[in-house]
């Protein structure tokens, strides 16, 4: 895992909504023990960072593709465990699918925060 010297866990965040990327941003800034990489708004951008995550919260509706094809374009550039965080309920794959870590809902900050720290160990 990617440590820096203050010791936040590096979390690469993917998400097409730059409010809901801000969002998470703030949120990890507030708890302390989660850096954000990127934000990227496309897998394509992720690629970018991706080899420097500890994990990875990712929409599963993106704009260049939905559901478990995100989950899968991911899997190709990191071997960091992948959060689903999405509104749609429909959308929600349960682990253990393939590269799935967890899902989380947005809104549950509370459970985004607790996967991320026993994923990451933050």
């Amino acid at each position: 895992m990617s440590e820096d010297l203050s010791g936040a866990r590096k979390v690469l965040v993917v998400d097409d909504s730059p409010l809901a990327a801000d969002a998470l941003a703030l949120l990890f800034r507030v708890d302390g023990r989660f850096e954000v990489i990127g934000p990227a708004r496309s897998i394509e951008e992720a690629s970018e960072f991706a080899d420097q995550a500890d994990a990875v919260v990712l929409d599963l509706n993106l704009r260049e593709a939905s559901g478990p094809v995100v989950v899968q374009k991911m899997m190709e550039f990191t071997d960091a465990p992948i959060i689903v965080h999405t509104a749609d309920c429909n959308l929600m794959p349960e682990p253990p699918e393939e590269g799935v870590a967890a899902t989380v809902l947005k809104g549950d900050n509370d459970a985004l925060l607790e996967v991320l720290t026993h994923l990451t160990g933050g």
